[in-house]
């Protein structure tokens, strides 16, 4: 059985710790949740960046727009309506964009894959510096279980289940 309900870790040192995730050589507790970390097949970390090149040339271009279809509606005070739609959706387009590139953060996630899992577990740290450290502990982690050999791993489980 991979995963437990439990609010103690088990006495190990502590690789990594944080408000709702800890890691230690044998578990990945995630809230009241433990992992054994023996299951673990796949450890992936993914960092999302915005666009930020991009939005800040259509920032930039829409900006220009915007400035001209002003001068469009000063010149002609009568104008028709089309105007104003169209300032309108400049706007719309430049408060969009300059939020993208300068206000957007980036998100940082650790995917992990366990063997008895149907669905990987996903965890978002919420900056780099611990997503780096969570996903380190758990690659030591993982790595104690290769290099150990009287521990048993996912392989041995399923061939003496198997036999």
């Amino acid at each position: 059985m991979s995963s437990k309900e439990s609010s103690d870790a088990p006495d190990e040192e502590l690789l990594y710790q944080s408000k709702r995730v800890k890691v230690t050589p044998s578990w990945l507790i995630i809230k009241n949740t433990s992992y054994a970390v023996r299951y673990m097949q796949k450890l992936t970390y993914l960092e999302s960046k915005p666009p930020r090149i991009a939005a800040g040339i259509i920032f930039v271009l829409f900006l220009l727009l915007t400035l001209w279809q002003v001068l469009r509606i000063r010149e002609q005070p009568d104008s028709n309506t089309l105007g104003w739609i169209l300032l309108a959706l400049c706007l719309v387009v430049l408060v969009i964009s300059s939020f993208v590139a300068f206000a957007m953060s980036a998100s940082y996630t650790v995917v992990v894959v366990l063997a008895s899992e149907a669905a990987p577990l996903t965890i978002n740290p919420p900056t780099k510096t611990e997503a780096k450290k969570l996903h380190e502990a758990l690659s030591q982690a993982m790595d104690f279980y290769q290099s150990n050999p009287e521990t048993p791993s996912v392989l041995q489980d399923t061939v003496g289940e198997s036999a």
